[in-house]
């Protein structure tokens, strides 16, 4: 299967994205995804964004789309929060946060559901964001005004 293909490869493809150049199209969403959240987590912020970018190029418009997105930016702006030192980019964590804010708002657009369930811990440090009460207010909303099945 795609995803087994791109688990194999998934640690080279994190190391170098030459090799997600040399996979299949069909395998490449897949390897961006994984490369942008682990290099998020370990802190790389720099080249997890860029991969974010790669990954929402080849990516379908969809809401698991927009929830990886702001999975990689909140874990980028957490990893900046965490940098001490010359070279600090003051605005990083910043626009990190808003991205990760804007695709946080994408998901609520296309899945309102989703704020019903227990949240992503990647995300966690949006949640104190003055945005995020807004979204989630705003998607519980939609939820209501949807018919319920006549199940």
């Amino acid at each position: 299967s795609i995803r087994t293909t791109a688990y194999r490869v998934a640690g080279p493809a994190v190391e170098g994205p030459g090799v997600i150049a040399s996979r299949r199209a069909s395998e490449t969403s897949s390897l961006w995804q994984l490369r942008a959240l682990a290099l998020a987590r370990r802190g790389r912020h720099k080249e997890a964004a860029l991969a974010a970018l790669a990954f929402q190029a080849g990516a379908p418009e969809v809401a698991e789309t927009s929830f990886v997105l702001a999975r990689v930016y909140a874990l980028c702006a957490r990893a900046v929060s965490k940098e001490t030192g010359p070279g600090l980019d003051a605005d990083a964590r910043a626009r990190y946060t808003a991205q990760a804010i804007l695709a946080i708002r994408s998901l609520a657009r296309k899945e309102p559901s989703f704020f019903l369930q227990v949240f992503e811990p990647d995300v966690s440090a949006l949640w104190d964001h003055p945005e995020m009460a807004r979204i989630v207010d705003a998607a519980r909303g939609a939820m209501a005004q949807k018919p319920k099945n006549a199940n």
